[in-house]
C-alpha cells in the first residue's frame, strides 16, 4: 500500500486531524512553528491541549466503558499486549530471515 493509498484508506476509516487545515484556528504561526512540520515548545503546548480536548470530547466513551477496573488490571492488559507484540516481532524476524535465506 503506497503512501497516498494508505492515506486515502485512513481518511475513509480513521478520524485524522490535519493540523495544516486548522493551524490558523489554533494560532499556529511563525512564532509557534520552527518549520511547517515542527512546533516550538509553545506550539507543542497548543497542539497537546487541542489533542487532549479532542480525545476527551470524542473518545471519553472508551474510559466510561472500559472493561478493566483497576490500574493493576490495565497494566496487566498492557503487559499482555507487549508480550504479544514481542512474539509478533520474533515471528516477523524469523520470516524475514527465512525469506532472505531463499534468495
Amino acid at each position: 500500500m503506497g503512501k497516498f493509498t494508505g492515506y486515502a484508506y485512513c481518511r475513509n476509516y480513521i478520524d485524522l486531524i490535519d493540523f495544516n487545515e486548522i493551524s490558523i484556528e489554533l494560532g499556529l504561526d511563525d512564532t509557534t512553528l520552527t518549520d511547517p512540520g515542527h512546533c516550538t515548545m509553545e506550539g507543542a503546548n497548543i497542539v497537546t491541549h487541542y489533542l487532549a480536548d479532542y480525545i476527551e470530547d470524542n473518545y471519553s466513551y472508551i474510559l466510561e466503558n472500559r472493561t478493566f477496573d483497576t490500574v493493576d488490571e490495565s497494566n496487566a492488559l498492557y503487559s499482555d499486549y507487549l508480550n504479544l507484540y514481542s512474539e509478533f516481532l520474533n515471528i516477523k524476524e524469523q520470516l524475514l530471515d527465512d525469506y532472505e535465506g531463499t534468495n
